[in-house]
């Protein structure tokens, strides 16, 4: 199994983003996450990063310990193969960091 996240956070520089992304992994602290890639500028949306995480144990539930960490905002999809949850920006609810619009976890068999 692959636990992967995509995460988007606005940031003004690299600066803030490698600053964010300590957050994020401070947030994550036993979890067995660390970073895929460093942050890199979002394509689509000039003002978001994008930040990449895997994890070990990539399991059921460790998917399901990702997502308690913001009790609302997420949109689950479940089928033979994959666990999937979005989540999106709303309201005073955030996820591992203030500055975070946007994360999908992906659990793939």
């Amino acid at each position: 199994m692959n636990l992967f996240m995509r995460i988007f956070a606005e940031c003004d520089s690299a600066t803030a983003a490698g600053a964010v992304a300590e957050r994020m992994l401070s947030a994550l602290n036993g979890l067995g996450f660390a970073a895929s890639a460093p942050p890199k500028p979002y394509w689509k949306i000039p003002e978001y990063f994008e930040f990449t995480f895997s994890a070990k144990p990539s399991n059921e539930q460790a998917f399901r310990s990702v997502v308690a960490l913001c009790a609302g905002g997420w949109l689950h999809h479940r089928d033979a193969h994959e666990f999937s949850s979005v989540w999106n920006k709303a309201d005073e609810l955030h996820f591992l960091d203030p500055l975070v619009k946007w994360a999908e976890v992906q659990l793939h068999a």
